[in-house]
């Protein structure tokens, strides 16, 4: 558990707190002077309703705080942002490669 630790420390000292993680991920996150504004963590959300964290006494990483899915307020590591986004990124690969294959290619 430790080295795990240790690995997630070393990330997070490389990536601004996970910051860079997640604006890499999500550039709106982030206004153009730096400054945190809400943004659309789901795609066809009308209404943005994610917004930045920063780190705290608590944990020394920033941090996605959601307030729009169906099971209330969530809070998201920059590492649960990277898996959720590879995640969604392999299955939208999937329903693709599903489609063209069923149009015959």
């Amino acid at each position: 558990m430790a080295k795990s630790t240790e690995l997630l420390q070393k990330i997070y000292d490389v990536t601004d707190h996970g910051l860079n993680i997640i604006t890499d991920i999500f550039p709106e996150a982030l206004s153009t002077d730096g400054k945190k504004k809400k943004f659309r963590l789901r795609t066809g959300e009308n209404t943005p309703s994610a917004c930045l964290k920063d780190p705290s006494d608590k944990v020394d990483y920033w941090r996605v705080i959601d307030y729009g899915g169906s099971e209330g307020e969530r809070c998201f590591s920059p590492i649960d942002i990277y898996a959720i986004r590879r995640e969604r990124g392999t299955q939208q690969e999937s329903q693709q490669a599903r489609d063209h294959q069923a149009r015959g290619h």
